[in-house]
């Protein structure tokens, strides 16, 4: 691997870490939210605002809730490049994220035998939290920058070289522009027939 190749992938890693820790610190945010919203605003189908004090007098499982954060988001590939680079494509499984973390707590919660915490929280700590994904994923969009891409030259001579080379010129998501092709043996262009070979020798 390149020195300049290194730097890059280095640089991403870097700044995917930024991410991780603005997704906890946005769970974290919207679960405090959750309860000053339940004791500031009246909710349909509750009985009354929420009593401030209420917050001190239950369990409160952090690690849980940081553990679910990670863990719902990297299972719905919100952590793959083509999510971070597009996270407006993105609103729909953050939305699934943010409900499925909920539901992660609720059953913790009544594992725990924490039956008396209140089951309105959760319901609003599943929207503040997918609006602030959401918020933070389009703001980290310029800080994410491009993917580093890797320049691919791909080996063979058969309609499989030719159906890699068409794979990975329409997903760009993978981060790799084809440079060329060479026969088996490294010495010669490979003969992938006029629409492959043209698709293979244009370089990105």
């Amino acid at each position: 691997m390149s020195r300049s190749v290194y730097r890059r992938e280095r640089g991403w890693r870097l700044r995917w870490a930024l991410l991780v820790q603005g997704d906890l610190l946005a769970a974290c945010l919207a679960y405090l939210l959750a309860f000053l919203l339940r004791a500031a605003v009246p909710f349909p189908l509750t009985q009354g605002y929420l009593p401030a004090l209420r917050f001190a007098e239950v369990h409160h499982h952090w690690i849980a809730l940081l553990g679910a954060q990670l863990g719902v988001l990297y299972f719905l590939g919100l952590y793959e490049p083509r999510a971070l680079t597009n996270p407006r494509a993105q609103a729909g499984a953050i939305g699934a994220a943010a409900a499925l973390q909920a539901l992660v707590l609720i059953a913790v919660y009544f594992f725990r035998q924490d039956l008396l915490f209140p089951r309105s929280i959760f319901v609003v700590f599943a929207g503040v939290n997918a609006a602030l994904l959401f918020a933070w994923r389009l703001g980290s969009r310029s800080l994410m920058g491009a993917y580093p891409r890797r320049r691919v030259l791909v080996v063979g001579t058969n309609a499989t070289a030719a159906e890699v080379i068409d794979t990975i010129r329409v997903q760009h998501w993978l981060g790799m522009d084809i440079v060329g092709a060479v026969s088996g043996d490294g010495s010669g262009p490979a003969a992938l027939g006029a629409r492959g070979a043209a698709r293979a020798l244009r370089a990105p």
